[in-house]
């Protein structure tokens, strides 16, 4: 079996060595062979040269530039460049245990029918989370813990995290990951890992989540206040209104572009808003509700307009 590691990143040198040496610290079975392939978003930071100063001394690793910004382009130029059947994304502030790579080997072995696979994005610093922090509020972090059991994933269940995501290139290589629902520099709320794993799953090749495969992230201290938070609900809405889907567009009821499930969302959850005042997790989750439907509405409304026009 050969494996690439995909690490994409933009100016993000500050922590990019922490997560390459991470990789590099490995421990795999001798019938494992793997790359470590690292793509430079276009960063201006001195990336470029640290990767190569790596490569200069490591022969598993190699260096890619993609002009294209925006991280779906720089995910989908890593499964083109890609040496590996199996290829397994992280980012560049990840830090995954040591038997990572070899779990990754072990899964991708013993469920050949999974088109793509992850697991665990924990964090490293949890003791500095607020009260209001609850697993419920971990989408926005880029967090996932589904248990300790290994179970296939469908249309209907939760689904993965772009920074612990494995996909065989064979399978999943005409579909790639669409740009304009994806990262640009630093946009927050973006679906491209979503829709990805949810075009795989409808074109018949199941997905799977495997609790083995761990990585650890460290959360930025901007990332544990409700503004953050509410500006992600915001972009989320957004990007959401970009993505048609026929499934999500049934509805009795469309107003503005926006169906009516959307508006009853919104309508709901700011009613909630007062009665939860006393319950900080609970606020936010409605007020979070609140912000992506009426960003989905305004979106949807604006992209009406422009059609129209």
């Amino acid at each position: 079996m050969l494996l690439t590691v995909a690490i994409c990143t933009y100016n993000r040198r500050a922590v990019l060595d922490k997560a390459i040496e991470a990789i590099l610290a490995q421990k795999t079975p001798d019938d494992v062979e793997w790359e470590c392939l690292v793509i430079d978003n276009n960063s201006t930071d001195g990336t470029r040269e640290l990767i190569l100063s790596y490569c200069a001394r490591h022969s598993r690793l190699r260096y890619c530039f993609e002009l294209k910004q925006g991280l779906s382009h720089a995910r989908n130029r890593a499964i083109s460049e890609a040496r590996g059947d199996v290829v397994s994304f992280t980012d560049d502030d990840i830090e995954p245990t040591p038997d990572w790579l070899a779990n990754i080997a072990t899964v991708a072995s013993e469920h050949p029918e999974w088109a793509f696979f992850g697991g665990k994005v924990l964090p490293s610093n949890p003791e500095l989370f607020p009260s209001w922090l609850t697993p419920g509020h971990y989408s926005p972090l880029a967090l996932l813990d589904r248990g300790d059991l290994p179970a296939e994933l469908g249309l209907n269940t939760g689904l993965l995290v772009g920074a612990n995501l494995t996909v065989r290139k064979q399978l999943v290589e005409g579909i790639g990951f669409d740009p304009k629902l994806g990262v640009v520099k630093r946009s927050t709320g973006a679906i491209e890992d979503e829709d990805f794993m949810k075009r795989v799953l409808l074109s018949g090749h199941p997905g799977g989540y495997a609790p083995t495969v761990v990585v650890y992230t460290e959360v930025q201290p901007e990332r544990l206040h409700w503004k953050y938070h509410l500006r992600w609900s915001w972009g989320h809405g957004w990007f959401n209104a970009l993505r048609w889907v026929p499934e999500w567009e049934k509805s009795k009821y469309n107003w503005l572009g926006a169906p009516g499930h959307v508006w009853r969302r919104g309508l709901e959850s700011a009613l909630r808003v007062p009665l939860s005042i006393f319950d900080p997790p609970e606020l936010l989750h409605n007020c979070n509700r609140v912000l992506w439907a009426v960003s989905f509405i305004r979106h949807r409304r604006q992209l009406r307009a422009n059609t129209r026009s």
